[in-house]
């Protein structure tokens, strides 16, 4: 029915989670190991006897592509070795039907994921963030290839700047701990793809995604400055603002902007409001704005609108941030009865809880 490929190298650390998980009905493990020194493959080896190696080029596409070929079954699902599936989301029925329209078609079909992406960012209380988005990753290896060298993307085989897609929902989530570790660790892993990325900017000085990544690899290191100078770079193209990775863009650059001091210059975003105001992350963050520089009223009022949307895909904009910040707002203005309403409202959140204890 299905063949799940994944790729690894010295993935010991979460590689038995991942393939634990898997509880998938009727489908293959196909892993491809890329030169691991630890006990990855071993591990691997409990779970499938499909192993392959494969010579690392420094090139993800490569090593994917080298995986699909290995596959038994048409239809695929690429998994990273980072990641673990939420089991009880495997509707096995609705799997075996979907892999059974992909297989059958002759329309580019792709299958999303649902990824759930634990990391630290600093954006705005220093903890730990869960980002939420869909990725596409089942697809006819018929009609699919990977393509770029890292951060890869899914083009047709046939014709690769054919747009025409079908997009249908797996109804499968994984949890992704790629970036979840110590400062060594993302230091190592964003080093990694800095060089790669640096060298597809070299061969492909306008392309503003690649651009972008670039960006989002120093920020995720922290290093705001020089991610908001690619993001601004990234920000002269002319970009299409529906575009997922255009509305990440303009809200990374906006806490590039706030976490290097630039409050004056965030309120620029305000020309682009119109554009990004369905986003729960811009709206949020034109909320930071507007507190940061002072205008009290505005940030409460973009602060509420962010916990009245129904999704959100940086996990706590529509909910617990926003109400921390519209408490710590009234705590610092003197209205401790409503600071106290709004931290209530946070549930868990641990700041808000330390802010009551201290009020």
């Amino acid at each position: 029915m299905l063949s799940v490929c994944i790729i690894a190298k010295n993935e010991e650390r979460v590689i038995d989670k991942c393939l634990s998980a898997l509880t998938i009905p009727d489908i293959e493990i196909i892993f491809v190991d890329t030169g691991s020194t630890d006990g990855t493959r071993e591990t691997a080896s409990k779970y499938t006897d499909k192993i392959f190696d494969f010579e690392w080029c420094n090139d993800f596409s490569a090593a994917r592509n080298f995986a699909v070929s290995k596959a038994s079954y048409d239809c695929i699902l690429s998994v990273d070795a980072d990641e673990v599936l939420k089991a009880s989301d495997a509707d096995a029925a609705h799997l075996r039907e979907l892999a059974d329209r992909i297989t059958r078609s002759d329309d580019n079909i792709l299958g999303n994921i649902t990824c759930r992406s634990f990391y630290s960012n600093g954006q705005d209380d220093g903890g730990e963030t869960v980002n939420i988005e869909r990725i596409p990753r089942m697809f006819s290896k018929r009609r699919f290839i990977y393509s770029g060298i890292v951060h890869e993307q899914l083009v047709p085989l046939r014709n690769p700047s054919d747009s025409e897609r079908t997009y249908v929902e797996t109804g499968l989530t994984f949890d992704h701990y790629g970036y979840f570790g110590d400062e060594f660790f993302i230091e190592q892993k964003t080093a990694r793809n800095i060089e790669l990325l640096s060298r597809m900017h070299e061969d492909n000085p306008d392309d503003p995604y690649v651009l972008y990544q670039l960006g989002k690899s120093y920020y995720m290191r922290h290093d705001y400055e020089t991610a908001r100078e690619l993001f601004d770079k990234c920000l002269y193209f002319d970009l299409e603002p529906s575009l997922e990775y255009v509305s990440d863009l303009v809200t990374s650059y906006g806490y590039t902007l706030l976490n290097t001091g630039r409050y004056e210059a965030a309120l620029s975003l305000e020309g682009i409001y119109g554009d990004f105001s369905h986003s729960c992350e811009f709206v949020f963050l034109m909320g930071l704005i507007y507190m940061n520089n002072g205008f009290i009223d505005n940030a409460v009022n973009e602060f509420q609108k962010a916990a009245k949307f129904n999704a959100c895909k940086i996990e706590g904009c529509n909910s617990y941030k926003p109400y921390y910040n519209i408490g710590v707002i009234y705590e610092c203005t003197g209205n401790k009865k409503l600071a106290r309403e709004y931290y209530k409202k946070c549930g868990r959140y641990s700041p808000a809880k330390q802010r009551l204890r201290k009020l």
